[in-house]
């Protein structure tokens, strides 16, 4: 999703205002959800023990700093998309 000359398009279209909310309230449900928080914990220990009990090479410390990075990522999206159109 882009933002461009103050609409978000989606998939090469502009998304609806309702659209807009039903993205922003489901993500905002999600990203505090029980589901979530367990998802995102249990990815995090299975970083931290690939790159400190299982790493045998940089490749295997830099895979599990990868998993975190984008563990990192998917939530920083989540905390934008419930807050999506509120700043346009």
């Amino acid at each position: 999703m882009r933002l461009k000359g103050g609409k978000y398009i989606l998939r090469g279209r502009e998304i609806t205002q309702e659209e807009i909310l039903q993205i922003r309230q489901d993500a905002d449900i999600f990203k505090d959800s029980l589901i979530w928080n367990i998802l995102k914990r249990e990815l995090q220990l299975a970083a931290n023990e690939h790159m400190f009990d299982n790493s045998e090479s940089f490749d295997d410390m830099y895979f599990g700093k990868a998993m975190l990075y984008n563990l990192d990522l998917i939530d920083k999206k989540l905390k934008n998309l419930s807050t999506l159109g509120s700043r346009v």
